[in-house]
């Protein structure tokens, strides 16, 4: 009577070894699977909600200068997107550290709001508009501790995204070798096979339903950016407006002999030139988020596209120096688009005199059948564990803290280098800071 019972004891171990081995192991690997989904959509929430305080930022800028009620409204909306992103976040932080930086993220711009933006406003609504533009510099400092509290929450969710990546990877393998492990137990109990099967296409089911969750994710993420995209195209109306009456106004002053007028109206026509220019590089940086971004073809000179990036750099930084070597053949050209190789080149600049320290150049010369724009700088250049990283969006390094940036600079820099097969390289300049390289290819002469 012992065998019979050893054996019934046996059997039920196996059946119990048979389905819940594999029971086990499918389970972790949905759970994996949930903590990395969550874990992405959390991040993804941060980017909305940080778009938002950008486009907030933008708009409190373009009200203060130009009064129009279209900037107000586009900054309450905003403001609106944020505390909206703020709710989703505190709801999907995983863990204190998280909910105390995503509170410190929300705190942050709260403040920016009271001290800053909500002061401007009601300046240029009560007619102190010079009063309002003398606050800028304020709410810039205090921005740039909304950009440095979602820097942090990035890593920490960025830290937290790798883990669950880890994990699921982990939970693959384990899965496997306990499916394997239950399937050797199951061998002759065809009622456990077909527990397994059911189980499985349970599993698959859910991932299903998974991967729907994320496909709205991204396509709500889309439509985010086509919003974006709107919002910039409405911002270059009044902005055109204000720059043709700006320029009408300064020549009708000069005739007039009205010299002071004249320097205002220069003064708001340079305001809003640099302003139309952060507005197309970001209508720029969602059309190429969104795999939109064309460009022309057509020989450009490169010299050509360093003057006019220079001149577009001192419209906000009329005291900036910069030597400017050329050491190519005058007829030389590249083929590309002139308009966004300036803004790629303009990006660098700018990253250059924010972060870096004087002195400050550009060189241009040829190599391997490549035209090579140097951007050096003698700061104290870009360590070498963040030079794979500087490119990515949002991203800032070390050398940033304390700076006002939107991260999107070198970003779409890259992008724009690379949509003209190019590539765009950092490394270390004679003048002891960093040297941002473009790389594009020059263009062949046509054949006689």
């Amino acid at each position: 009577m012992r065998r019979p019972a050893a054996v019934a004891v046996l059997s039920l171990v196996l059946v119990g070894a048979a389905i819940g081995l594999p029971v086990a192991g499918i389970l972790w690997h949905r759970a994996a699977e949930r903590d990395l989904s969550e874990a992405r959509l959390a991040r993804t929430d941060l980017q909305h909600t940080f778009v938002s305080a950008l486009s907030a930022q933008a708009a409190v800028s373009g009200y203060v200068i130009t009064g129009d009620q279209a900037f107000l409204e586009s900054h309450l909306a905003a403001v609106e997107g944020v505390e909206a992103g703020l709710r989703e976040l505190r709801s999907s932080m995983d863990g204190p550290e998280a909910r105390e930086q995503a509170a410190g993220f929300g705190s942050a711009f709260q403040q920016w709001l009271a001290e800053a933006a909500e002061p401007q406003v009601q300046l240029v609504q009560e007619g102190e508009a010079a009063r309002a533009q003398a606050m800028t510099s304020t709410g810039q400092a205090l921005f740039g501790e909304v950009t440095s509290t979602h820097e942090t929450l990035e890593g920490t969710l960025a830290a937290r995204e790798a883990g669950a990546r880890a994990d699921l990877s982990s939970a693959r393998s384990d899965t496997a070798l306990l499916v394997v492990a239950g399937l050797v137990a199951a061998v002759g109990v065809g009622s456990t096979m077909a527990y397994l099967l059911r189980q499985y296409r349970r599993y698959e089911h859910e991932l299903e339903r998974t991967q729907s969750d994320l496909r709205l994710a991204e396509h709500l993420s889309v439509t985010r950016g086509e919003m974006l995209s709107a919002a910039s195209h409405e911002l270059r109306n009044p902005l055109t407006g204000l720059l043709l009456a700006a320029e009408l106004l300064a020549e009708e002053a000069r005739v007039a002999d009205g010299n002071g007028i004249a320097e205002l109206a220069d003064d708001v026509s340079v305001a809003a030139r640099r302003t139309g220019q952060l507005v197309s590089e970001l209508l720029d940086f969602t059309r190429f988020e969104a795999g939109q971004l064309r460009i022309d073809h057509e020989p450009v000179a490169p010299r050509e596209v360093v003057e006019e990036a220079i001149a577009d750099v001192r419209l906000g930084m009329p005291g900036a120096a910069v030597d400017v070597e050329v050491a190519i053949p005058a007829e030389l050209r590249i083929d590309g688009d002139s308009t966004r190789l300036r803004t790629a080149v303009r990006n660098l600049l700018e990253n250059a005199l924010r972060y870096g320290r004087p002195p400050y150049r550009i060189r241009v010369g040829e190599d391997g059948g490549e035209v090579r724009i140097h951007v050096e700088d003698g700061g104290p250049g870009v360590p070498l564990a963040e030079r794979r990283d500087i490119f990515d969006r949002f991203r800032r390094g070390s050398t940033a803290e304390g700076t006002v940036g939107t991260g999107i600079g070198l970003f779409l820099a890259q992008g724009i280098v690379e949509l003209h097969g190019g590539r765009l390289e950092v490394g270390e300049s004679e003048l002891g800071g960093a040297d941002f390289v473009v790389a594009l290819p020059a263009r062949q002469p046509a054949a006689t």
